[in-house]
């Protein structure tokens, strides 16, 4: 990051002719650079103030020291919040008579719609994060007395949240399944499969990835609760136990992902169709037109 932004601005390729040059933009601008370099202080910063205040080097409020993690969280949830709620642009699909174009566009702006939630889901996580790291210095400090169990409240909210998420993935799922018509593209034969229209197969990609989604935010559901029950239990005197426990649940979810990622390389085999490279390319001609 030191490097990248001792760079300084990055010039613009000589080879370019006037109309190039006069649409060319930095790939890396210098401000997005100064920007991770920032963040990346930031981050060292409070871990050095939070190792000095544990090893008595310091004397200060919890508060004080937790305050350039407050900095950058409250970057993130901008940044995400801003992403999250961005309008998306695309062609009217009315227009479009070509089935292959128009998949192709369906599922870009899919793609689009997912991102978008992706960046909000993130933009919560921040918050509740915050908000839990807020409280918990607030009760070290003794500006307030909860309780430890009250006090892991923003938790538990992200908690439910996760579950809610999990259920609301598997109604949806299973309602776009009770809507469907056609038959599933196992059964189907390699015509039938050609003949497909791209709303349907963008209603079986959406009921796999619905699948996926609740698998993933049950997983999480669980692991999470289980850290904040022992977070819990540890905080408020009730027991005393290993803190490996508090790590259990990210290294049963690193094996799980391992195992699974040692799967999907196992199952791999040779691609059954080529990418149609004048598809693509159009897609994204005609795309750039509405960015």
């Amino acid at each position: 990051a030191f490097t990248a932004v001792a760079q300084g601005a990055s010039k613009m390729p000589e080879e370019l002719d006037e109309e190039e040059q006069a649409e060319w933009e930095d790939p890396d601008p210098l401000w997005s650079r100064c920007l991770s370099l920032f963040l990346l202080v930031m981050f060292i910063l409070w871990q050095a103030l939070l190792c000095a205040q544990l090893d008595g080097n310091i004397d200060v409020p919890y508060m004080v020291v937790f305050i350039p993690f407050f900095i950058s969280e409250f970057y993130y949830i901008g940044r995400d919040v801003y992403e999250g709620t961005r309008k998306i642009e695309a062609p009217d699909l009315s227009e479009i008579e070509d089935p292959n174009f128009k998949y192709a566009v369906m599922e870009k702006v899919w793609q689009e719609q997912q991102m978008k939630k992706q960046a909000l889901g993130s933009a919560a996580w921040h918050f509740f994060r915050s908000m839990q790291v807020l409280i918990i210095c607030l009760e070290v400090d003794g500006d307030i007395d909860l309780g430890w169990w009250v006090a892991l409240l923003p938790l538990w909210l992200y908690v439910t949240m996760q579950c809610g998420c999990s259920q609301l993935a598997m109604a949806t799922g299973m309602s776009l399944k009770a809507k469907k018509t056609h038959k599933p593209q196992d059964e189907m034969t390699e015509e039938e499969r050609a003949n497909m229209t791209p709303e349907e197969r963008m209603m079986d990609n959406e009921i796999e990835f619905q699948k996926a989604q609740s698998s993933a935010y049950c997983c999480s559901f669980c692991c999470t609760l289980i850290f904040v029950v022992l977070l819990g239990v540890r905080l408020s005197g009730m027991d005393a136990f290993s803190i490996f426990w508090f790590f259990f649940p990210l290294f049963l979810c690193s094996c799980c992902i391992v195992f699974a990622a040692c799967c999907c390389l196992l199952c791999v085999g040779p691609e059954e169709e080529e990418i149609d490279e004048d598809l693509e390319n159009g897609l994204e001609a005609r795309w750039g037109g509405f960015g």
